[in-house]
């Protein structure tokens, strides 16, 4: 999904719930992990496909895009690691 804005981005988000998605458009929770290695309940396997994420009201692609990663905010931002 793509949007000329975050503002716009939002509004897409929103026009999901008829199909089951959430109508809260709302930041990203992140969790402390117990130890290197031991990923948070409920954490998100990243795919192939870009990933956009919310921090601070704005949406920010996930750099180091790859599969099967957790993300992790860096400087405020996410990032995929292994």
């Amino acid at each position: 999904m793509s949007a000329p804005d975050s503002a716009a981005l939002d509004r897409i988000v929103e026009g999901l719930g008829y199909l089951g998605g959430s109508t809260v458009v709302a930041d990203a929770r992140f969790s402390a992990a117990e130890a290197d290695g031991i990923l948070p309940d409920d954490f998100y396997s990243t795919t192939n496909f870009d990933t956009y994420v919310r921090v601070g009201g704005v949406w920010h692609a996930a750099r180091d895009q790859r599969m099967d990663c957790a993300l992790v905010l860096r400087d405020g931002l996410p990032h995929c690691v292994r």
